[in-house]
Formats: structure tokens, C-alpha cells, sequence
């Protein structure tokens, strides 16, 4: 995924702007929210993160899986 957005742009641009980005690979998230829930309770034992400000996106399968979770 990470140089999937442009060359690298993704981790770029989250690198400038202070963001962490996540690029699980399951197929989990196509089938139920839990294991996104799952990702984010461990990403909260590591990271100080604002669930209001949660991003979710996609490329092929993952934006199956995105817009299942959505």
C-alpha cells in the first residue's frame, strides 16, 4: 500500500503531517468489523490515537473491505 499512492506519496505525506497509516493485509475485514476493532484496540496499547479521526481506505480487495466496514 505504501508505494502503492504514488510512488511512496502515502507514507509521505503521513510522515509531514504527523499521521500514523496502517496497511494490515487480511481478508478478515471483508467479512466482519470485529477484526477491524480488533486492530484498532491494539494500535490504542501503542498509540495515543483520536477514534473521531480514523481514516479508512482502500485499493482493490481493501476497498471491498472499506466499503464493508463503512
Amino acid at each position: 500500500m505504501f508505494e502503492l499512492g504514488g510512488d511512496g506519496r502515502v507514507k509521505e505525506l503521513a510522515d509531514r503531517h504527523g499521521c500514523l497509516v496502517v496497511a494490515p493485509f487480511s481478508p478478515d475485514f471483508l467479512f466482519s468489523e470485529k477484526p477491524f476493532e480488533s486492530l484498532l484496540a491494539g494500535i490504542e496499547r501503542c498509540y495515543d490515537i483520536d477514534r473521531s479521526r480514523v481514516y479508512v481506505l482502500g485499493h482493490s480487495m481493501g476497498a471491498m473491505a472499506t466499503a464493508a466496514l463503512a
